[in-house]
């Protein structure tokens, strides 16, 4: 039978060996959309709010990407269509049965028009991931397979320097 001092150091290299293996295992968390045929990543602390209609005003921009304004919480913000940012030429899939992430960036809230969202996920580094590209698309930090699927992260401060809503800091 073990003594109490024993089992006291049994448990605290157990609590040591899974310490080091979290700090070893990294991943990537948050939210995974659908945006034309990209899998999109969005960390979900970005998100503020998922919003699934909303009462929108139209502009007429030379950026097919910018479909509209909205309110929200007493600002205005721009409602961006993920889709005909990142696949320019794509045409608009309208409001209906779509979803609306609030993101906040430093730039102040904007609105991201997905086609589908799929669900929070953690992809792990030990989760069978493969084929791992830096981004291109002025959106995601990186991208990844998994299950035969590329897997695109968001990195926010691209996106919002992409759009040009980021703020300087003063």
């Amino acid at each position: 039978m073990l003594k109490p001092y024993d089992m006291l150091l049994g448990l605290a290299l157990l609590h040591e060996k899974n310490m080091r293996q979290a700090d070893a295992v990294q991943g990537w968390s948050g939210v995974l959309v659908q945006a034309a045929d990209k899998r999109l990543l969005i960390e979900q602390g970005a998100i503020h709010e998922i919003i699934t209609s909303a009462q929108i005003t139209r502009v007429i921009d030379h950026r097919d990407w910018l479909v509209g304004l909205f309110g929200y919480e007493g600002t205005i913000i721009p409602m961006i269509e993920l889709r005909t940012l990142l696949q320019p030429g794509l045409s608009s899939l309208g409001l209906k049965d779509r979803s609306l992430l609030v993101i906040t960036q430093p730039g102040g809230p904007v609105g991201l028009l997905v086609d589908k969202v799929l669900g929070r996920r953690n992809y792990w580094s030990d989760d069978e991931l493969s084929g791992f590209q830096t981004g291109t698309d002025g959106c995601s930090k990186i991208s990844f397979l998994h299950k035969g699927q590329r897997i695109e992260v968001c990195d926010i401060e691209r996106l919002a320097n992409r759009l040009g809503v980021r703020k300087e800091a003063a």
